[in-house]
């Protein structure tokens, strides 16, 4: 059973990783791999049984059976034996659960004067946070970078566990080669990929700061009750995002002063059944009622608006996302 458990793991990974080559997928998509599937199940609706996860994910019990196995094994999940069900003839069923985190993963949301670095476990629960008030336009990427990395390890330290992967999430943009954008930071083609892999020796993970908060969005869907929702984000940069059945897509959003326009026309275009508004351009009641009525009445189906205007929880959000966007995706391959 052990080689079948590791060449299993050895598959998934491989297969991962041969997408990630061939296509340069969305950072947050959700979850395909069947070990992934189902521990996202399992996080969503622990205890449950390998029955339940056949019924939810619609894989084959034979897929199943080799997906937790190979969960077991890596210490991801555990067996409640004391919750066994017997219904008729056969063996009981065992339900699932998390098991006790084996190791922590680390989200960094980089802001224009802070910096939020968050320690999370399998549930994705904050065991450590740290603020960090440092403007990044004043330092050097690489000056800035090195001591937020230093930050993070302390953080990853404090809470005694491995160090599994580090996510980051920053305002701007990110070309498809790891270089960022960003005007508030003082930052003009800086590398962050490369930066970020030579300061840290876990897989790193990096995303723009509405594809993170829209990804916080999609982790926290009941997993059988995916919607489509559109994230609008106004804070130290602009931005939009569209969740869908899938994954997180970007959308286009030309400049702050046409923002209401722009969500309208993805409202009009996308009909979500959600619209989420974040950031501080939110804080103002007036602007949050403007865009909540326009929205309400432009959008061509029934929408329900919800409103996250405080910089501190969005950027918690964009770290706790950022962070476990690894383990959502290939969690054998942390183990």
């Amino acid at each position: 059973m052990a080689l079948d458990i590791a060449v299993y793991r050895a598959l998934e990974s491989l297969h991962m990783h041969t997408l990630a080559r061939s296509n340069p997928a969305p950072q947050f998509v959700r979850p395909t791999l069947p070990a992934a599937a189902c521990l996202h199940f399992i996080r969503h609706f622990q205890p449950i049984t390998r029955g339940d996860l056949i019924t939810y994910t619609g894989k084959s019990q034979p897929t199943i059976t080799r997906a937790i196995a190979a969960l077991l094994d890596a210490n991801l999940v555990r067996e409640r034996a004391d919750l066994a069900v017997v219904q008729g003839p056969g063996r009981p069923k065992i339900p699932l659960v998390l098991a006790p985190s084996p190791f922590v993963q680390v989200g960094i949301a980089i802001g224009t004067h802070a910096t939020y670095i968050g320690a999370y476990s399998l549930r994705g629960s904050a065991l450590k946070e740290q603020l960090l008030h440092i403007t990044a336009a004043k330092h050097t990427p690489e000056q800035f970078l090195h001591t937020i990395a230093e930050a993070a390890a302390h953080v990853a330290r404090e809470t005694k566990l491995p160090l599994a992967c580090v996510g980051i999430s920053t305002s701007g943009t990110i070309n498809r080669f790891g270089y960022v954008q960003a005007p508030n930071l003082g930052w003009r083609n800086v590398a962050l990929q490369d930066l970020a892999h030579q300061l840290f020796d876990v897989p790193v993970s990096i995303s723009t700061a509405i594809q993170a908060i829209a990804g916080a969005e999609l982790q926290s869907q009941q997993p059988d009750q995916p919607s489509n929702v559109v994230v609008l984000h106004s804070d130290d940069s602009i931005g939009a995002a569209l969740i869908d059945h899938k994954e997180v897509r970007s959308l286009e959003v030309a400049d702050r002063a046409s923002l209401l326009d722009a969500s309208i026309q993805l409202v009009k275009t996308h009909a979500p059944h959600t619209v989420v508004l974040a950031g501080d351009t939110f804080e103002s009641t007036t602007e949050a009622r403007r865009f909540h009525r326009t929205l309400l009445q432009e959008a061509p189906q029934e929408v329900s608006i919800r409103v996250f205007p405080a910089h501190l929880d969005n950027a918690r959000a964009a770290a706790r996302a950022v962070a476990m966007e690894r383990l959502m995706q290939d969690p054998l391959s942390l183990a």
